[in-house]
């Protein structure tokens, strides 16, 4: 099965929906409206990392690649994870985020 058919399908471990916080009814409504666009939005993320190569790139960097919001790109990053696709790279990179002094940078998994 090719990667990108991996990245598609279904939630096993959100009852078959796209990840969501589960003891937030508001996340969970979410989750199904975003069910049917939620693989090509996977697909762009996946797309973002691989054009990154091997520098990887933050959540962050994925939303300046995208022009996603923050809220999506993260649980997608998340399912990938969950499908073996996405791991955190044990590197972190310093952002520019009022709060934040680095963020995880994530790569595909060879």
């Amino acid at each position: 099965m090719s990667r990108l058919k991996l990245v598609h399908g279904n939630y096993p471990h959100y009852d078959g929906t796209p990840p969501h916080a589960k003891d937030s009814d508001t996340s969970k409504l979410a989750a199904k409206l975003i069910k049917k666009k939620v693989g090509a939005l996977s697909q762009d993320v996946y797309h973002a990392l691989l054009a990154k190569g091997n520098r990887g790139a933050t959540a962050f960097e994925i939303v300046q690649e995208t022009g996603m919001l923050l809220q999506t790109v993260c649980p997608r990053i998340r399912e990938l994870v969950l499908k073996g696709l996405v791991r955190d790279s044990g590197m972190r990179r310093n952002i520019r985020i009022k709060g934040r002094g680095s963020a995880t940078v994530w790569e595909l998994v060879p």
